[in-house]
């Protein structure tokens, strides 16, 4: 789950706390498991919204730019979990410190 799924999850479900789980138009809001389409992503946007504004867009456009790294390094950590050999590990591994060079020049330029 990437931390601005999480952010707009929190905020979902604040919005449902307040309102007694009702939309605007009295509805029963569903969990935010069962949510499709646009309705998720517009919660994260709106997540990525607030980040920026508390953050500053400098550092939101960092973290906004770590997140594909992060698929990255699950699928190393699966490998490492299934008992992939390293020789099989160190695609992963190479990945990861391109990414990481990649964000330490990208947050030198900001």
């Amino acid at each position: 789950m990437s931390e601005t799924k999480s952010l707009a999850q929190a905020g979902y479900e604040g919005y449902a706390a307040d309102t007694g789980g009702k939309t605007f138009d009295g509805r029963a809001m569903p969990v935010w498991s069962a949510l499709k389409g646009h309705t998720p992503r517009a919660w994260q946007a709106a997540a990525r919204a607030i980040t920026a504004r508390l953050l500053g867009p400098d550092l939101a456009r960092l973290i906004a730019m770590a997140e594909p790294y992060k698929a990255v390094a699950a699928e190393a950590a699966q490998a490492a979990a299934d008992g992939v050999p390293y020789e099989g590990r160190h695609v992963f591994n190479e990945r990861l410190e391109t990414a990481a060079e990649h964000l330490v020049d990208a947050a030198l330029r900001l």
